[in-house]
């Protein structure tokens, strides 16, 4: 690695978005990631609150949320990110969450967490807690362990659209 190279310190993880919402890292960053040895510290593990089920299909985000805001800012990028972030395949995975929670006895959020938590790739997650009681859920979450054909099932619903190779790069046979 170019750190190396100059006596420097290498590059031991990358911090990414990425929760059931977001999977788009899957497609190269996740192989290449584990190709050089560097860890994968997931942030917004809750879809920017999505999947807290802070925000409804079909309704506005309440004043005051931080998505109201972003909504409000005159940048087109932070507008963009909010219609993004509320498109119907994203509530359609926060549906699956939910039912998922409902058969375990638990919460949407531990659901989220603990596939979050049983990704082989993911170092650690990046907690953005509000409370000390929404901290002492989201820890709770990441030691939750999801049956198998759970975890399965939210896979197939999430999976990223995003066809792999994704640089550009062609082969020719």
């Amino acid at each position: 690695m170019a750190a190396q190279r100059v006596g420097g310190t290498p590059f031991i993880s990358l911090q990414a978005n990425y929760s059931l919402i977001t999977r788009a890292i899957e497609a190269e960053i996740v192989p290449t990631c584990q190709h050089h040895g560097l860890g994968i510290l997931a942030y917004s593990p809750l879809g920017s609150g999505l999947l807290a089920g802070r925000y409804r299909r079909g309704t506005a985000p309440a004043t005051g949320s931080r998505l109201a805001e972003w909504a409000a800012m005159p940048s087109p990028m932070a507008r963009a990110f909010v219609t993004g972030l509320l498109a119907e395949r994203h509530f359609d995975i926060v549906d699956d969450v939910t039912t998922a929670a409902a058969e375990l006895g638990t919460t949407p959020p531990t659901v989220a967490l603990a596939w979050l938590g049983s990704r082989p790739e993911i170092t650690s997650v990046v907690l953005g807690p509000r409370s000390a009681d929404h901290l002492s859920a989201n820890l709770a979450g990441l030691a939750f362990e999801l049956p198998e054909g759970v975890s399965t099932r939210l896979d197939a619903a999430s999976r990223c659209t995003i066809t792999p190779p994704v640089s550009g790069q062609h082969h020719t046979a």
